[in-house]
């Protein structure tokens, strides 16, 4: 899935996505399937937008190998697990649940 970007990818990488990965495996298994699967398309939607704009009409970023697109793995990838690890944390700091997308009794 990294393509030519594979040689880049060291010991730190691997290990930071095999925790992110399992941070989201663990999410998706306490998620209203409804609530991930809109989560999962907002992520690449927006990721793929965020990357195309900074890269390709910008150049505020550059991918090495094609630099008018970005990086599949990037986009399907890594953005999905840092963002739903990152809404994890979110949810935890603000002791909501990822069980439900009910709002409270009473709000």
């Amino acid at each position: 899935m990294l393509g030519d970007y594979r040689r880049g990818a060291g010991a730190w990488f691997w290990l930071l996505y095999t925790i992110l990965f399992l941070i989201t495996l663990v999410i998706a298994i306490r998620m209203e399937l409804p609530v991930f699967q809109g989560l999962l398309l907002t992520i690449w939607v927006v990721g793929f937008l965020s990357e195309y704009a900074g890269s390709v009409p910008n150049h505020i970023w550059t991918f090495t190998y094609n630099p008018n697109f970005p990086p599949v793995f990037l986009i399907i990838g890594c953005w999905p697990l840092e963002i739903f690890t990152q809404y994890a944390l979110s949810a935890f700091l603000a002791h909501e649940p990822l069980d439900k997308y009910t709002m409270r009794e009473g709000n």
